[in-house]
Formats: C-alpha cells, structure tokens, sequence
C-alpha cells in the first residue's frame, strides 16, 4: 500500500532506480525501473557500444527525480495514483501471450536464441582454453565474436530506420494526392 514515508529514507532509497517507488509502496513502478536500469546496462555490455551508456544514466537520473515527484504529490493526488508498470511493460506481457502469436511464442523464441548465444559463448571459451592462443583462426572467432553484436544491432537499426523514412514517405505522397484531388474537385467546380 502506497504511502508518505520519510524524506531521508526516501532521498537514501532513491539512489537504486525503482528502491525510492518500492519505498513510497510503488511496487510495479520501482520494479519496471529497477529492470529496465538492469536491461539497459546488460544491453550496453552485450552489444560492446560505450555511446549507449547514456541511456542506463537517463534512467538512473529519471529513477530518482520521479521517486520525489511522486513523493511532492499532495496527499490526494498520492493516494489516487495507481500502482502500474511503466513504460508499456504490461503491454509486451500481453504481446508475449498473444493467442495469435500462439501462447509464449514470442518468449519461447527469445529463450533459444539466449541458449543458442550461450552454446556459442561456452563453445568459444572451450575452443580458447585448448588451442593455441596465438592462432590466427582462434584469434579471427573471437574478433568476429566481439563485433558480431555490434553488426547485427547496426543492421536492424538501418532497417528500422529505412522502414521509418518509407513509410513517411508514403504518408506524404497520400497526402500530396489528397490535396490534389481536393484541388481537381473544387476546380471541377
């Protein structure tokens, strides 16, 4: 149950994105952040990029200016607040149990690709403990292991973004032939 506690407590707490929420009886609200502060971070280790470190950080800073806002509410407005994950979490729970994707499709996928990449990773340390560490071919593995992640988070980002601009596209020229057609019928007239 949600409620005004102490400032220091809070101020304390709020130094771990979610731990001030969870604090002030947010569960599902510091929950969402704490993970996604998680998700970000394992993220930006995995895909090997310094320059995302940036969003781990935007959430950390939202994390704790958010527990005191929440905490700055008059008491009306705090105990009318409702208890709900942020940013669509709830949402991707639905997307996962889809019936049309089939019940935990979508996150039935997601598990064989995080085994296939741990299978991958073991097979790499065994093929680095018992060959030569100065083979050109155990040393080449490894170098495209480090920047395969990196490729592949590159090529989707492309796509979204080629998929952005066309489909932008798209959207002006219906619009440019909506103000023609306009323009033909009040000529017409």
């Amino acid at each position: 149950m949600q409620k005004k506690k102490n400032g220091f407590l809070l101020f304390i707490f709020s130094f771990c994105p979610g731990a001030g929420e969870m604090y002030l009886g947010f569960m599902k609200m510091g929950v969402s952040l704490l993970g996604l502060f998680a998700a970000a971070i394992f993220a930006c280790s995995f895909i090997g990029m310094p320059e995302f470190a940036v969003i781990p950080s935007v959430i950390y800073v939202y994390s704790f200016f958010h527990a005191h806002n929440i905490a700055g509410l008059d008491d009306e407005r705090f105990y009318s607040m409702k208890d709900e994950y942020l940013f669509g979490i709830d949402s991707i729970s639905k997307l996962l149990n889809n019936k049309s994707f089939g019940k935990g499709k979508i996150l039935a996928i997601i598990l064989c690709v995080l085994g296939i990449v741990m299978i991958w990773n073991a097979s790499l340390d065994v093929i680095w403990d018992y060959f030569s560490h100065d083979n050109v071919i155990v040393k080449a593995i490894y170098r495209i292991n480090d920047y395969l992640p990196r490729f592949i988070i590159g090529a989707l980002v492309v796509i979204l973004g080629a998929r952005l601009l066309k489909g932008k596209k798209v959207e002006l020229f219906s619009e440019d032939r909506e103000i023609e057609d306009k323009s033909e019928t009040s000529n017409d007239k």
